[in-house]
């Protein structure tokens, strides 16, 4: 019998985790960043920053004037 692999990716998750610790946060814009390379890079953005247009990848001051 051959085996099978599902892969399953939740976009979300982590900015969804921090809303359910903090509900103000629903309404408003936010993103997670880490450091990478000497700089600040966007790791995560919650539903209402990807309306706004900022994408994960992004460089922080990038997102900001955005």
């Amino acid at each position: 019998m051959h085996k099978r692999f599902v892969s399953i990716w939740f976009r979300h998750l982590n900015t969804d985790r921090m809303i359910r610790r903090q509900p103000g946060l629903s309404a408003v814009p936010f993103v997670l960043a880490t450091p990478e390379r000497g700089r600040m890079v966007i790791s995560d953005v919650s539903r209402t920053a990807r309306s706004m247009g900022i994408c994960a990848g992004m460089v922080v001051a990038d997102g900001s004037a955005e």
